[in-house]
């Protein structure tokens, strides 16, 4: 079964990110991209979704937050870009990618489980992939970051984790995946498809200590934060949110996901690439540097010093 569709959750404050994020939404913050340009984040997600196969994008925004977010990809470029050709022929590509894309209103923040739940209606019954607003994907080989999670999904039509292994404290920051007994663990690296038990929001580096049989070579595998999902994910997610209702809890992905785990719905796909958070100022600042096209950065750097 292809995957034609991609939910894209943007909706969160951005406390993180405050007071930048009270100027406008993080999803908007620039990125330099591989040709030198500095383009939004949520501009680079929507591009390589499409250029993995995806034809509609559903992104989940706050109502503060659409104007912003659709004059971008909708309102005409200004007379002065439209004297470059190489700017207006940049004005024209993102003014094709507004209409790959539907805007889904999350009108409160009730977790990122919620927010994808609000696209329901938009993604029926086909299945989905799932990215998250703030991070960007770079993979190391040719098959892009997404193409991998789509073509897994493709070979089992069942709910796909993307993974990597990870270091115990980066198990602050991330959910860890317990593998179902009985699989070689020391064998499966990258590329490999593995049957997943149990999905642990963030459990903290001493989570390793408790799961010795999920490691390989002292690391634990980690969410990647690139899924595809069946149905089946919607259904568990409004069956939370009534359970969830009166409690005031948010509702949350990642319980979701191990849940689809305990019912024997959920593989994970240890990726071939890299995800960079771009969701904290400090990681934000790093990734930068890292995700600018290198050579351009030291000619510049050397023309600099040379001065």
């Amino acid at each position: 079964m292809e995957v034609k569709q991609c939910v894209l959750p943007v909706a969160g404050l951005g406390t993180r990110m405050y007071p930048a994020s009270r100027a406008f939404p993080k999803a908007l913050f620039p990125v330099i991209d591989q040709d030198g340009s500095a383009r939004p984040l949520l501009h680079l997600l929507i591009s390589q979704a499409v250029d993995a196969g995806i034809e509609r994008v559903g992104v989940v925004a706050h109502s503060e937050q659409l104007p912003l977010l659709r004059d971008y990809f909708e309102k005409a470029a200004p007379t002065a870009v439209r004297t470059s050709a190489a700017l207006a022929a940049e004005a024209d590509r993102i003014r094709a990618l507004s209409s790959q894309i539907e805007w889904i209103v999350q009108t409160e923040p009730l977790g990122f489980g919620d927010a994808v739940l609000q696209a329901k209606p938009f993604t029926g019954t086909q299945p989905f992939l799932v990215l998250l607003g703030d991070h960007l994907y770079r993979s190391t080989q040719e098959a892009s970051c997404m193409v991998q999670a789509l073509d897994a999904f493709g070979a089992g039509n069942q709910s796909i984790m993307g993974c990597a292994w990870a270091e115990p404290d980066e198990l602050e920051r991330i959910a860890a995946v317990c593998l179902r007994p009985g699989q070689a663990v020391d064998s499966l690296g990258e590329g490999s498809i593995l049957d997943v038990d149990e999905v642990q929001e963030k459990p903290g580096p001493d989570w390793v200590h408790q799961h010795p049989e999920s490691l390989l070579h002292g690391k634990a595998l980690g969410a990647f934060g690139l899924d595809v999902f069946t149905e089946d994910l919607m259904v568990v997610l409004e069956r939370m949110s009534q359970q969830m209702r009166s409690t005031g809890k948010e509702l949350q992905l990642r319980e979701a996901q191990n849940r689809l785990a305990k019912e024997g719905h959920l593989s994970a796909l240890v990726m071939t690439g890299n995800r960079y958070d771009l969701g904290e100022p400090e990681l934000y600042a790093m990734h930068l540097a890292v995700l600018a096209p290198f050579e351009r950065v030291e000619r510049l750097h050397m023309a600099f010093h040379r001065r």
